[in-house]
C-alpha cells in the first residue's frame, strides 16, 4: 500500500495488484481522497509485467498526481483573484462543442476513433473546468481514459485531443493561452524498412508456405481459399504495399472496380484513406501480373475486395500474422507499415528521386516522405560518390582546361 499526502489536502491511497486480463500486467488500484472525502477510484494498467517496472511507473504516476494537484491549486487561486474570469466557467463540455463546430467548418472528422473518443471524453469529464487541465493532468487523463493504450495512443487520442479542446476554447476566450500538451516518448526508434532483397526472399519463402484451407465470408460472398490461393494472395498484397506505399487500411478497402488494368493504376478513394484525398497508384508490371493471377482464382466483381482476407476487422493483424508464418526463423519479420510506406519510399530515395517526385508517385506530401524515408548506407554512398564526382573527380589538367573555357566564355560575353 502506498499512502502519500500532498499539503494535507489530497491523499493518494493506491497499491499494485497483478491482474490477468489480456496479459498478466500490474494495475494501480485504490482511490484518491481530498479533505477526507473520496474523489474517485483508481484502476489503471501500468503496462508492466514485472514488479520493478510497475513500481517505477507508480512512482511517476504519483509525481504526476502531485504536480497536477499543485497546478490546479495555483489555477484556482488565480481564478479566485479574478485573473482568469472566463476560465472559471468554461467546462470540457463547452470546449467539445466549440471544437466540433470548428472541425465541421474546416474539415469534418472522418476518424471514427476521434469521434468515439471525443464523445466518451465528454461523457466522463464534461463537468471538469477547462482551466484545471494542466500538462500533468492531461497526461493523467489520457492514461485513465485509455488504460490499455501505449504511448502513441495516449498521445494521439489523449493529450492531443485534450490540447485541441483547450485550444478551441482559447480561440473563443481571449483570456486563454493556447497550449500544446506533449509527453516524453523516450528515444525515437527508426523503424526498419523492407528493401527489394527482403521482398524477393519473402516471395521465395512463400512458395514453401503451407497454409490451411480456410472458408470465410465477406459480405454476401463466401471464399474457399486453398493453399495455392493463399500464396498468390499474400504475394500480391506484399507487392502492392511495397510498390505503392499504401497503408494496410486503405489496401483492405480496395475493390476490383478500383483497379484499371488497361491504364495500370489503382484508385484509392478519399473515404478509405487516412487523409481525405483520392489518389491513383501506378502499378508495376510485376504487380499487374500478380493481380491478374489473383483475379483468376477468386470472385472478382467490381464491388468485391481485391484482398478479401484483409476486408474483415483487423486487417493489420491478419496481414502481419501471415507474414510472420512465412518468415519463421529464416527472415526478419516486418509489419505492413514497414513493408509499405517505409519500404517503398526508402527504395525510391535510394533510386535518387527527389522528395517531390516521390510524393507524386506514392500520393503523399513531402513532409511524410521525409518522415518515412530512411537514409540507408546505399543513399549515403550514392550521395558521397555524386558529390565527389562533381567536385573532386576531375584531374588537374581537366580543371585547368575548364578554367580556360570559363575565361574565354567570360571574355566573349564581355566584348558582346
Amino acid at each position: 500500500m502506498y499512502d502519500l499526502s500532498s499539503n494535507t489536502i489530497t491523499d493518494i491511497r493506491v497499491r499494485l495488484e497483478r491482474q490477468w486480463r489480456n496479459r498478466p500486467y500490474y494495475y494501480i488500484v485504490g482511490a484518491i481522497y481530498r479533505d477526507g472525502r473520496k474523489i474517485r477510484d483508481v484502476e489503471q494498467s501500468t503496462g508492466a509485467a514485472t514488479h520493478g517496472d510497475a513500481a517505477a511507473y507508480l512512482a511517476r504516476w504519483i509525481k504526476d498526481q502531485e504536480r497536477d494537484h499543485q497546478a490546479a491549486k495555483e489555477s484556482a487561486q488565480k481564478v479566485a483573484l479574478g485573473a482568469h474570469n472566463a476560465q472559471a466557467t468554461v467546462t470540457v463540455r463547452d470546449a467539445v462543442a466549440l471544437y466540433r463546430a470548428r472541425r465541421e467548418q474546416e474539415r469534418p472528422m472522418r476518424d471514427k476513433f476521434e469521434r468515439m473518443n471525443l464523445s466518451r471524453f465528454e461523457d466522463e469529464y464534461g463537468d471538469l473546468l477547462i482551466y484545471e487541465i494542466t500538462p500533468a493532468r492531461a497526461l493523467t487523463l489520457a492514461r485513465e481514459f485509455l488504460p490499455h493504450a501505449g504511448a502513441a495512443g495516449h498521445r494521439r487520442y489523449g493529450t492531443a485531443l485534450i490540447s485541441a479542446l483547450y485550444n478551441a476554447a482559447a480561440e473563443q476566450y481571449t483570456s486563454f493561452e493556447a497550449r500544446v500538451y506533449k509527453h516524453d516518448r523516450g528515444p525515437v526508434r527508426r523503424r526498419p524498412a523492407a528493401n527489394a532483397e527482403w521482398v524477393a526472399d519473402f516471395l521465395a519463402l512463400t512458395n514453401n508456405w503451407q497454409p490451411m484451407t480456410q472458408r470465410f465470408q465477406v459480405g454476401r460472398v463466401v471464399y474457399d481459399l486453398d493453399a495455392n490461393t493463399w500464396r498468390v494472395m499474400l504475394k500480391a498484397s506484399v507487392l502492392f504495399l511495397f510498390t505503392t506505399a499504401s497503408r494496410i487500411g486503405e489496401t483492405s478497402k480496395l475493390k476490383w472496380g478500383d483497379v484499371d488494368f488497361a491504364s495500370r493504376r489503382a484508385t484509392m478513394l478519399a473515404e478509405n484513406r487516412k487523409y481525405a484525398q483520392t489518389v491513383h497508384k501506378m502499378l508495376s508490371g510485376d504487380m499487374l501480373a500478380a493481380l491478374q493471377n489473383l483475379k483468376a482464382l477468386i470472385p472478382s466483381l467490381d464491388d468485391l475486395p481485391v484482398f478479401p482476407f484483409l476486408a474483415n476487422t483487423g486487417p493489420a493483424k491478419s496481414f502481419n500474422k501471415r507474414v510472420k508464418q512465412v518468415c519463421g526463423d529464416e527472415l526478419e519479420v516486418l509489419t505492413s507499415h514497414e513493408i509499405g510506406s517505409h519500404g517503398c519510399i526508402t527504395m525510391l530515395i535510394e533510386a535518387g528521386l527527389s522528395n517531390r517526385e516521390i510524393a507524386e508517385i506514392v500520393g503523399k506530401d513531402e513532409k511524410t516522405i521525409s518522415l518515412y524515408g530512411a537514409t540507408t548506407d546505399k543513399v549515403k554512398l550514392n550521395t558521397i560518390d555524386r558529390v565527389f564526382r562533381e567536385n573532386c573527380g576531375r584531374s588537374a589538367d581537366e580543371t585547368r582546361r575548364q578554367e580556360m573555357r570559363d575565361r574565354r566564355a567570360w571574355a566573349t560575353n564581355g566584348r558582346a
